[in-house]
Formats: structure tokens, sequence, C-alpha cells
């Protein structure tokens, strides 16, 4: 079985960037995916260059920071950021997001990704919005558009339209908080029908632009004790888990 362990958040605070390189380095992760307008975005780039190994999606961000466009009406609050995951969750609901603003949104963050100078192997998003009423074919567009893979919760979900895009036969969200644990990666992993996975993860140091953006804090430092963990490592060889990336879909 193909196993992504993809790292999200890359790009959010230089203690994140330093988290996911290590549990690149000396643990499982070989994929994570990049949020183009945080404050660590710069320095996971220069990362990024020693570690070349290291796949790179986009974090698609409609609910932290400043958007990367202007002028916006439909995504921002007064102060020019990004909605709060509930009120965003509420105007997709009631049709009262611009999804023209979306779709450009989505456009500048890959465009600063790729200006980097990073290959970009898929799409996914913060929060997982793009699952939000209206935005799963704004998403599935963009990323037909540059010939990205996709992080999908439900392939059925596609239609005829976007059937060719690229994604895993399983999405697992699983490990995070109390359920960030060896027990639960061991009954992902052992004697699984699927032959692809994505394991989503967020390891990290904290420093305090992390514990200031984000409620998931603290526990993003035992994540990356258990993706370090030698026992994961010897669990993945007896269970033949080919680790990879989406660039190896």
């Amino acid at each position: 079985m193909k196993v992504i362990f993809n790292a999200d958040d890359f790009g959010l605070s230089k203690a994140v960037n330093l988290g996911i390189c290590e549990a690149y380095e000396q643990g499982v992760v070989r994929s994570t995916s990049m949020m183009a307008q945080m404050p660590g975005f710069d320095h996971a780039v220069a990362l990024h260059q020693r570690h070349p190994g290291l796949r790179i999606g986009v974090h698609l961000t409609l609910t932290a920071g400043k958007p990367l466009g202007e002028g916006y009406q439909t995504l921002i609050d007064s102060a020019g950021n990004f909605l709060k995951l509930g009120e965003l969750t509420g105007k997709a609901s009631a049709g009262e997001l611009d999804l023209t603003e979306v779709e450009r949104e989505y456009e500048l963050q890959i465009q600063k990704v790729s200006g980097a100078g990073i290959e970009i192997t898929h799409l996914d998003s913060h929060h997982h919005t793009h699952t939000l009423a209206g935005l799963l074919p704004v998403f599935l567009k963009v990323a037909k558009k540059y010939k990205l893979k996709v992080r999908l919760y439900d392939r059925s979900s596609l239609g005829e339209e976007y059937a060719s895009l690229k994604s895993v036969a399983h999405f697992d969200d699983g490990f995070y908080s109390e359920g960030a644990t060896l027990d639960t990666l061991r009954g992902v992993l052992c004697g699984s029908k699927y032959d692809s996975a994505e394991i989503m993860c967020h390891p990290a140091y904290v420093d305090a632009d992390l514990y200031e953006r984000s409620s998931y804090n603290v526990p993003r430092i035992f994540e990356l004790r258990t993706l370090t963990d030698t026992r994961l490592q010897t669990l993945i060889r007896e269970e033949q888990i080919d680790l990879c990336s989406y660039a190896e879909l």
C-alpha cells in the first residue's frame, strides 16, 4: 500500500516548518502542503531548498491571515483578514460567497508557491474549506486547470467532468489531538483494504506565531514525537508500506 503522511501548514511559522522538516528527516513524512500567505512562507521556501525530497502541495487558505488578492467583498472582515471558519461556513451555506473571489485567491496562492521555484504536487485546504457548500467545484476547476492532484474525502463527488483528477483511495484524519497516537496509526496501516491512503498530520514545534494563530498548537509536539518514533518505522517495514508523496501516485 502507498501511504502519504502529509504535514499540513508548512509556512505557518518557523517552528511549524522546523517540525515538519524533522518529521521528514527523522520520520515518515514525505509530503507537506504550504500556506502561501503566512509569516513562515519564506523560511519554508529556504528549508525546502535544503530538503528537496520533501514534496509540496498548496494548502489553500481562506480562514487564516490576510489574502494575497485585494478588493474582496465576501472573503474578508473589516480589518482585511480572512473570515473565521464559522463565518465563512455560514456565508458559504447561504450562498453569500463570491466564488470568483475564491477562484482568484486560489490561483494567487498557487502562483506564489510555484513562483518560489516549487514543483507543486497537489492541492488541499486549511480547515477543509474546499468541502464547503459551493467551493468544491471551484477547487476542482482550479486543480484541473493547473493539472494537480487533490485531497478528496469522497471520489464520488467528482462527477464525470473531473473524474480524471488523481487522489488517494482513502483519506484519514484520525491522527489528530487525542487520536495522534501510534495505536491510531496501527489501526490505519495494518490490514488496510486500500491500495493508497493519505494520513493527515500536523507535526511542529511551538513558537509565538503558532500559539497565537492556531488553537491546535501544543498537541503538534506529540504528533512529531509519534511520527519520528522508531516503532512506527518498524511497523511500516513489517507491513511493507510504501511511503510516498502525491508525486508518486
